[in-house]
Formats: structure tokens, sequence, C-alpha cells
């Protein structure tokens, strides 16, 4: 039984690892695209104010 575990316990971690690094990677996305989206809500307004 012991074994079992000992035996099973890197791939589980390397399971874990690579879900961690998938929503890592899936945050960044979401991260730099509201960044974009607020850059260009930015811009925006910056075009809207010196329009007036």
């Amino acid at each position: 039984m012991t074994m079992l575990i000992l035996f099973e316990l890197p791939q589980v971690m390397m399971m874990m690892m690579r879900m961690g690094m998938l929503m890592m990677m899936t945050t960044t996305m979401m991260m730099r695209r509201m960044l974009l989206l607020l850059l260009l809500l930015l811009l925006s307004l910056l075009l809207l104010i010196m329009s007036q």
C-alpha cells in the first residue's frame, strides 16, 4: 500500500504542477486583456477630452 502511494505521488505532483501552470497562463492572458481594455478606454477618454 505504501509503495503504491509512493509510486503515485510524483504523478499527482506533476498533474498539480501542470494544472497550476495552466491556471497561471490563463490568468496572465486575462490580465493582459483587461490591461489592454483599460488602455483603450483611457485613450478614448483622452481623445474625447481633446476633441472638445
